[in-house]
């Protein structure tokens, strides 16, 4: 199952959401280049995954999971890929994967508890998969008991701990900085939950070789 092409993994989505067509991502090209369009639209089932503030919308992750279905991203499931870490990992329970957060709630302690952008130092082995679902903005930041986000010092971090090939989803409510020497943008799928909701956007990012300067 290991190296999917752009279109094996929307097939592999339509299977497990066969009666969602308006949520199947497609492909387009770029020159040789593919990349992944979508909108997943959470309609009435608006609820999070847990009451922590700012947890995962509803079954975000199962539909993740459905695009890239080779890495174990949520509990329960059985790694068949490379690993996986959940960057900003909040209120997620341990699982077949790592993560890291500064702050978590108990018993929710990540295996790594530090800013991400500590994480080369500390990181051992890279990683195939990440899953960044950051602090938005200043305020929920320090909801979070966070510094400030400082996106493009981040996805440069995430970069190298990650193995050449391997992929980033950052969710946020932008298209975050990144160094195209680091990462090509290999899709966006816009995530809506419900009316006065803010718009997420699901990036994802596939790691490339560096160019030498």
């Amino acid at each position: 199952m290991v190296g999917l092409t752009f279109q094996q993994r929307v097939e592999s989505y339509a299977r497990t959401f066969p009666d969602m067509p308006g949520g199947w991502p497609t492909v387009i090209m770029n020159g040789a280049a593919a990349r992944l369009r979508g909108e997943w639209q959470f309609g009435q089932d608006f609820r999070n995954t847990s009451s922590y503030y700012g947890a995962f919308p509803g079954n975000f992750l199962v539909r993740l999971g459905a695009l890239f279905p080779e890495y174990a991203i949520q509990p329960g499931v059985l790694p068949m890929g490379g690993r996986v870490l959940h960057a900003f990992s909040g209120s997620l329970a341990a699982g077949p994967y790592d993560r890291c957060d500064i702050h978590s709630p108990a018993p929710m302690e990540p295996e790594y508890q530090c800013d991400v952008r500590d994480l080369p130092a500390r990181v051992s082995e890279p990683y195939a998969f990440i899953i960044a679902d950051p602090p938005y903005s200043d305020e929920d930041a320090k909801k979070y008991k966070a510094p400030p986000l400082d996106r493009g010092a981040s996805t440069a971090a995430l970069a190298e701990v990650t193995c050449v090939g391997g992929f980033l989803c950052w969710l946020d409510t932008v298209w975050p900085m990144y160094r195209k020497d680091l990462w090509r943008d290999a899709g966006h799928i816009y995530v809506l939950r419900s009316t006065n909701h803010r718009v997420r956007l699901l990036t994802i990012f596939e790691r490339v070789t560096k160019v030498p300067v």
